[in-house]
């Protein structure tokens, strides 16, 4: 297999770390004293929301990645096969 393929680990930890912080954040945004920080608060909703998305995309292509990579690296027809039209197709690049 390539020695090159990184693969995301049990992601457990960062999920219940993200989702105890946005329950807080949740918390904060209930308390009448947020108006001085509001901003703020939101902006860390936004932020948490957003690397809670990103690591949702990066497991499902991770996932995808891992079905492919069995199919294209244990092939060794097809394998052969990239390889070879990669080769003619570089070579056309140059010319």
């Amino acid at each position: 297999m390539n020695e090159l393929a990184w693969h995301c680990r049990s992601t457990e930890e960062i999920t219940q770390a993200l989702e105890d912080n946005q329950l807080k954040l949740s918390t904060m945004k209930a308390s009448r004293f947020v108006k001085a920080f509001e901003h703020e608060v939101d902006r860390w909703e936004r932020t948490l929301s957003l690397i809670m998305e990103i690591m949702e995309m990066l497991l499902i292509v991770q996932r995808q990645w891992m079905y492919l990579e069995v199919h294209l690296y244990l092939s060794t027809s097809l394998s052969l096969s990239l390889s070879l039209r990669f080769n003619s197709l570089y070579q056309l690049d140059l010319g």
